[in-house]
């Protein structure tokens, strides 16, 4: 008997090029989990960042005073110690990182074509809602096995912005991320 291999069915640009074509390479496994990782944490990196932000002078000025002291007191070793100039940017660049890192995962969140998908994203990791109460959020009746598939599309999409904007290589290059 003779049987017939069915091939794949080819779009058009596949059948005239001969190649898929893609204009950015998607995001692996490990960048999914890397997506989901930042994801989770952007509440918490939100928290810090607005911290920073609205108590911005008063910890400079904090860290001025115990200099200050620190030198009224006659305890001049700079090996005890560090200095408050130190100390200041010390924390303006974690501050500046986690509000870097807020900023991306926002646009990436964004970027999210599917509304439905930005929608369940948005309440689940952004707003910090529970699973839960984002299934509440979504329109009445919707099953949790619809959400998850939102959830997973958003991802994706996150996962493949961020890549494409080469975060996780920057990253992973810092130390902000597991080696692969």
């Amino acid at each position: 008997m003779n049987q017939v291999e069915s091939k794949p069915k080819l779009t058009e640009d596949e059948r005239i090029l001969g190649t898929q074509i893609e204009l950015f390479s998607l995001a692996s496994e490990e960048d999914l989990k890397d997506a989901l990782t930042l994801l989770k944490s952007f509440t918490e990196l939100k928290i810090r960042a607005d911290d920073f932000k609205k108590h911005e002078a008063e910890i400079m000025e904090t860290i001025m005073e115990n200099e200050r002291k620190r030198i009224d007191d006659d305890q001049l070793y700079s090996d005890k110690t560090p200095t408050a100039v130190i100390l200041a940017m010390e924390d303006k660049k974690a501050y500046e990182e986690c509000n870097a890192l807020v900023k991306l995962i926002e646009r990436a969140v964004g970027c999210i074509l599917d509304v439905e998908a930005r929608d369940a994203v948005y309440y689940r990791y952004i707003k910090g809602c529970s699973y839960k109460e984002t299934l509440l959020f979504m329109k009445r009746g919707v099953k949790s096995a619809t959400v998850d598939r939102r959830l997973k599309t958003g991802i994706d999409s996150v996962a493949n912005t961020l890549k494409m904007r080469n975060v996780f290589d920057t990253l992973k290059n810092e130390g902000k991320l597991r080696e692969r």
